[in-house]
């Protein structure tokens, strides 16, 4: 037949495909197979957390009925008659509470004697809204959020992104008419941190400004403090708050705004009940606008459903709900959820003695009840379960843990999980985002790549020694080094990327071993030449940085901190610090492997002498990398192509492992790879293998040219569209 040319053309939701004889300049058959794209893993992933958030939500209302009924303070049957949680229900059996709502319910509970159902609807309506866990560390029932709270948030957060040149001047001028007045006016913030002086540099101040702009609920463009950020030019609080898919610095700055919203709310209320009974109070005020004053109804209508996470079809439908209680900017800690809760129970305890202390405990451990991160799904029979169980639960997970749960066997399981391993050495566990050690080497890597000129204009290549001066004088002192600030410590001319660019400083940086010596002076290195020395204190420093990773929340990480040194202060400060997420090597590979007849390290050999015609690039030496012996190393035959050559059968499986993709790609991917390889199945079947294969793949454009194809592609598309045309039209003939 001549040689045989199948062309495939692969989109997330079909596959096109053509046989050509190319010798005859033929069209053999063509088709296309169309298929339902597949759900990206963020749909999947958000559907599945707001299932499991349903489902413990309904668990915990569960536990919360069979303990009333287990304390004898209502039967079983009657809390299962139709309607007995109905608030709004009126019958001959049940009757409709007398206040409004169910929060003016829960306020006069607060003060005097309710009956056993209306009770049960106040603890039922927290129950369900508990809030948020950000601010878990906080007792919200002896303390409030304090100024010094607020500033040790602050700078946690901002450090890593701006240089201060005077925080204490920001922090008493700025940040302190902020934190006690909540709104200050945008030229107001533009005069104090212009006149201030409070950054390094011209840039920090500006990021200064961004960020009071947007704690203040103005718009901000946050790109000022990290231009890998995805956003709009400018967004404003509510545009983060409607987001699913947040950065660590984004989810920071809710918080601190969640901070000075909360602290303002407490100086007038007590408790979340007295907060929404006054706002729906004032609903029936505005609800009058709509026919004495439309335009100011309009006004305040567009302002509250602003804060509303509204579809996009309710929005074109004109949606006339106005949730006050219930919306974006109403999200408050489970702390004062808790708090109310527990004033309500010990009034009614007052007047019902079967409410014990002991039902009491046990009501605002199911309220607050949280699984740890590290125990994950409580069933075993979980798909992706991983806890040791060793009895039944009841009411609460930390009601029955010390007689449900093996807890170390549990979280061996877990770290086995979530620890990543090397994509070199497959045997061995990554090492952790903020890894002092993996910082170093990938500064080490990015400054090799990197240009410099000496005074004389010539090109300059960095020694080791001169690698060490800029980590010990530069990297280990600073959050961000600036190519200004290399030239200053090596009295060189120029240094940076070697094309004209406006980047000005290093990608990398090292993020968390200044806050961490900070709190614990001993570990502080003399000079970044310890890390080739295994001391003790790199193996200290890599501890902490681990569990600071692993342990998501900052109440877990402080309780593992606390065993670990015996230091209240000390846990709690460390707890604070943040970092996610793994790098694709491990130590062993970095400090360990051998790759060159020197016997040197990969790291080692990022430190060794610049040259002109050496380059101690990262995947260069992998690339060249030999045993003592000189024999190459093959570290590219990974863990991904290991898989892949295990089986010679074509399938998606060769992808897949335990269900999940070997290779990191997105489910529409892995979804149109799969309908490729049934296609190709179904022509080998009936063509035979072709001599050649054309995959037709997706290509990136810039924004400016998304979409357009160029003159000369067009005209090629439109000449091979003639010609297969006019054979189809040939065929048919025939």
């Amino acid at each position: 037949m001549g040689e045989i040319t199948l062309g495939l053309d692969i989109g997330v939701g079909s596959v096109g495909w053509a046989l050509i004889n190319q010798e005859q300049n033929h069209l053999i058959d063509m088709g296309v197979r169309i298929f339902n794209q597949a759900t990206p893993a963020q749909e999947s992933r958000l559907a599945r957390g707001a299932r499991r958030n349903q489902r413990r939500r309904k668990w915990r209302e569960r536990q919360l009925l069979d303990a009333f009924c287990d304390f004898h303070i209502v039967s079983k049957e009657e809390i299962s008659q139709p309607d007995y949680l109905s608030y709004t229900v009126n019958s001959d059996t049940f009757h409709r509470p007398k206040d409004d709502t169910v929060y003016h319910l829960r306020k006069r509970a607060l003060s005097e004697e309710v009956s056993t159902r209306e009770l049960i609807l106040c603890l039922y309506n927290i129950c369900k809204t508990r809030g948020h866990f950000l601010m878990e560390t906080v007792n919200f029932e002896k303390e409030s959020i304090t100024f010094p709270l607020f500033v040790e948030k602050f700078h946690e957060l901002i450090d890593s992104y701006v240089d201060f040149d005077d925080q204490q001047g920001f922090d008493e001028t700025v940040l302190k008419k902020l934190f006690e007045q909540r709104k200050i006016g945008q030229s107001e913030i533009k005069r104090y941190i212009t006149h201030g002086n409070y950054g390094k540099t011209e840039r920090d101040d500006s990021a200064l400004k961004e960020v009071c702009n947007l704690l203040n609920e103005y718009k901000a463009k946050l790109q000022v403090l990290d231009e890998n950020l995805d956003l709009e030019k400018t967004v404003n609080i509510n545009d983060l708050l409607k987001r699913d898919d947040l950065s660590d610095l984004e989810q920071g700055l809710i918080e601190l705004h969640d901070l000075i919203r909360i602290a303002q709310t407490l100086k007038s209320h007590n408790y979340l009940c007295e907060i929404a009974v006054e706002k729906l109070d004032k609903m029936k005020d505005i609800y009058a606008l709509e026919t004495s004053d439309p335009e100011e109804y309009k006004k305040v209508k567009d302002d509250i459903q602003g804060r509303m996470n509204l579809s996009d079809k309710k929005k074109k439908q004109g949606c006339k709900s106005l949730k006050v209680v219930k919306n974006l900017t109403n999200n408050y800690p489970n702390g004062l959820y808790v708090k109310e809760a527990r004033a309500i129970l010990q009034q009614q305890q007052k007047y019902n003695p079967k409410i014990s202390n002991s039902f009491i405990d046990i009501c605002l451990d199911i309220i607050k009840a949280r699984i740890p991160y590290y125990v994950g799904p409580l069933s075993e029979d979980g798909k992706n379960a991983w806890i040791k169980k060793t009895g039944k639960f009841k009411y609460s997970y930390q009601y029955s843990e010390k007689q449900a749960v093996d807890l170390e066997d549990t979280i061996t399981a877990w770290k086995q999980r979530m620890i990543s391993r090397c994509t070199y050495l497959p045997d061995e566990y990554a090492l952790p985002k903020g890894s002092l050690l993996a910082e170093v080497f990938s500064i080490a890597n990015e400054m090799n790549n990197l240009m410099a000129s000496d005074k004389n204009g010539d090109t300059y290549y960095l020694t080791q020694k001169d690698k060490v001066v800029l980590f010990d004088k530069l990297f280990l002192v600073k959050k961000q080094v600036t190519f200004k600030d290399v030239c200053g410590a090596l009295d060189l001319d120029a240094f940076g990327t070697n094309m004209p660019s406006n980047i000005k400083r290093f990608n990398n940086s090292i993020t968390l071993y200044q806050s961490i010596v900070k709190l614990i002076p001993k570990l502080k290195l003399d000079s970044v030449m310890e890390i080739f020395e295994n001391s003790s204190k790199i193996d200290e420093i890599e501890q902490i940085i681990l569990y600071i990773n692993l342990y998501d929340e900052e109440l877990t990480k402080r309780e593992y901190f606390e065993k670990l040194y015996e230091n209240k202060d000390l846990a709690s400060k460390l707890a604070r610090l943040q970092s996610k997420g793994f790098y694709s090597f491990s130590k062993q590979f970095i400090f360990k492997e051998v790759m060159d007849v020197n016997g040197n390290t990969l790291l080692e050999k990022l430190f060794s002498d610049n040259k002109k015609d050496v380059k101690n690039e990262q995947m260069t030496i992998i690339t060249n990398a030999t045993d003592i012996n000189g024999k190459p190393r093959n570290f590219l035959s990974n863990k991904y192509i290991k898989k892949l050559q295990k089986d010679n059968r074509l399938g998606i499986d060769l992808l897949m492992e335990d269900g999940k993709p070997v290779i990191p790609v997105a489910r529409p991917v892995i979804r149109s790879l799969n309908e490729c390889l049934k296609v190709y199945s179904g022509i080998l079947d009936i063509y035979g293998v072709p001599d050649r294969v054309v995959i037709e793949t997706a290509r990136d454009f810039d924004n400016e040219n998304k979409g357009k194809m160029t003159t000369n592609h067009h005209d090629q598309m439109k000449k091979l569209y003639d010609d297969l045309m006019k054979q189809i039209h040939e065929d048919k003939k025939t």
